[in-house]
């Protein structure tokens, strides 16, 4: 028997209120909420343990089919309520057959295709900067001047992480826009939001070159990963190719459910048991709009240049979209 049991009703009850206090997306998604507080209401009277408890409520809030809500237990282990099932556009394996001298470090891998410099990236998560920092420790030489940076495998992670290959390739041309992104600004009308905020992308101090990017991405590609696809296509002459990506976006925060600071923002690393908590959630803090300032969520993804549906990506040990990426740097379409 689990001991100091948390009043289950009470964990709903503090759920549903953190939900509408700091859901960035609630305005937004008002008729889900509600069939999240049916099914949290209805089925928690059956609620035995806490794992009961983490369970109903991720299958609640996947009404919302947001990648960003997750469910913490007390050792702070998390689980998503919307996992991405969708088909992958890519294979690693077959790389290999078009980039030589392909090495890299953790989730970053670099190599060459002719004149082309490719560089594989499959997460932007935290605990990977010593990787990134290897990597970034030894640029390409500033007269290469085409790019390949395929995020088709990345589900997001910390934005910052691709922030210096983006300025490297912007090189000193800017600033410009990439993306905005907007606020709740009432705890009690989620309808109202900030105007919408520009996000800038500053060139570098140096006179460098800009280079010409194509960026490869699909509906695997998501949260922070799209932010960086924003900010390179945000350069002019980059070309996307592949299929549209995720539509996620929110930065999540962690609050704390239940316990004598019920209701609290933590820091995204610390667990509930730190506070006597037996449960916390991450709600996403802001919204995401694409550079026509239309939303970046669920089935609302960036849309590519050059679509190629997923399905038809890998061909007979072929890698099209990569093929095509290829093509087009060739053909100099981009400059």
């Amino acid at each position: 028997m689990e001991k100091q049991r948390p009043d289950y009703k009470e964990v709903v009850a503090s759920m549903i209120d953190l939900i509408q206090r700091e859901y960035s997306h609630l305005g937004i998604k008002l008729p889900e909420f509600e069939r999240v507080k049916e099914i949290l209401e209805v089925k928690v009277s059956d609620i035995q343990n806490n794992t009961q408890m983490r369970d109903l409520a991720v299958k609640a809030l996947s009404e919302f089919r947001d990648c960003h809500l997750r469910v913490i237990d007390g050792t702070g282990n998390s689980k998503g309520v919307y996992g991405d099932k969708a088909p992958k556009n890519f294979q690693y394996e077959l790389l290999r057959k078009y980039v030589s001298d392909f090495h890299g470090s953790g989730p970053i891998s670099v190599g060459k295709i002719d004149d082309i410099f490719y560089v594989w990236i499959n997460s932007f998560g935290k605990e990977f900067k010593p990787h990134f920092d290897k990597i970034y420790s030894q640029p390409p030489p500033d007269s290469q001047k085409k790019f390949v940076v395929d995020l088709r495998a990345n589900s997001g992670g910390s934005d910052n992480l691709g922030l210096p290959l983006v300025r490297f390739i912007q090189g000193s041309f800017g600033p410009i826009i990439s993306h905005y992104l907007r606020y709740r600004t009432d705890e009690q009308d989620p309808t109202k939001l900030t105007e919408f905020i520009p996000q800038y992308l500053n060139p570098e101090i140096t006179f460098l070159p800009k280079r010409d990017a194509i960026v490869l991405i699909g509906n695997k590609t998501c949260s922070s990963a799209e932010l960086t696809t924003m900010r390179l296509a945000a350069i002019p002459g980059t070309v996307l190719i592949g299929d549209t990506t995720h539509g996620g976006s929110g930065c999540p925060q962690r609050y704390l459910v239940d316990g004598p600071n019920k209701g609290r923002k933590i820091k995204y690393i610390e667990k509930p048991l730190k506070y006597n908590a037996k449960f916390a959630l991450d709600i996403p803090s802001w919204i995401a709009y694409k550079i026509d300032q239309t939303l970046l969520m669920d089935q609302n993804g960036i849309n590519p240049h050059i679509l190629i549906p997923t399905k038809e990506s890998i061909i007979d040990g072929r890698d099209m979209v990569l093929e095509k990426a290829i093509e087009v740097h060739q053909k100099g379409y981009i400059g």
